[in-house]
């Protein structure tokens, strides 16, 4: 690889992505991201458990009913 190309091309490119690299790794390790993604995924377990139950007493209505459902 010839010095000249790696200084005028590779070093501005490399230089050139450190800022988006810093502000995602600073965004990415802030404490608020931590905690708004660990809140985010309790919301999503819960309501993925709201919809199991919900789906256990529909099925358990159906059954005890005795009705069928048309599909």
């Amino acid at each position: 690889m010839d010095k000249d190309l790696l200084i005028g091309v590779i070093v501005p490119c490399v230089l050139l992505m450190l800022p988006p690299i810093a502000k995602w790794l600073r965004r990415y390790f802030d404490s608020d991201y931590i905690k708004l993604k660990a809140n985010f995924n309790e919301a999503l377990n819960t309501i993925e458990a709201y919809q199991a139950l919900e789906q256990n007493y529909n099925a358990e209505l159906i059954k005890h009913s005795g009705a069928t459902r048309k599909k």
